[in-house]
């Protein structure tokens, strides 16, 4: 009789984890920037993955993941996902996990710094907040 119901859920449980995906693959975008993905780039992509509970089999999903941003030829897609789904405060939430991936590493390539701002611009951040995201984790 409610069966209705139960399918809505599920819908709203596959849009989240939509969004989700598409999070994980802008993240993957920017891990891959400067031509490598480290062990602790690989470990944060992994608490996401695992946070977010995407897969039980974390690292053949994300193996895969990999994959398929390597075979892509741009982040329009995720980019344009994102806008569409979340509000300010999920994109910044976004943005933060994304400048804590730049950093997990130890470093602070220029080219994946520069991407940070290019990915924030897309999403409609203003260039002054990105500072304040980029300068409570620095």
């Amino acid at each position: 009789m409610f069966n209705f119901l139960k399918r809505n859920t599920l819908d709203l449980k596959e849009k989240d984890d939509d969004i989700h995906l598409y999070a994980l693959r802008l993240l993957i975008h920017l891990a891959l920037s400067d031509g490598e993905i480290d062990e602790s780039e690989i470990n944060a992509l992994k608490d996401f993955v695992n946070e977010k509970s995407l897969d039980s089999n974390i690292s053949l999903y994300l193996d895969k993941e990999i994959d398929n941003v390597k075979l892509s030829s741009s982040f329009f897609n995720e980019i344009h996902e994102i806008n569409s789904k979340l509000d300010k405060n999920k994109k910044l939430e976004l943005l933060e996990k994304i400048w804590k991936l730049i950093l997990v590493d130890g470093e602070i390539d220029p080219y994946e710094e520069n991407l940070f701002y290019r990915i924030g611009d897309l999403l409609g951040i203003k260039r002054s907040i990105l500072n304040k995201v980029r300068s409570g984790f620095s």
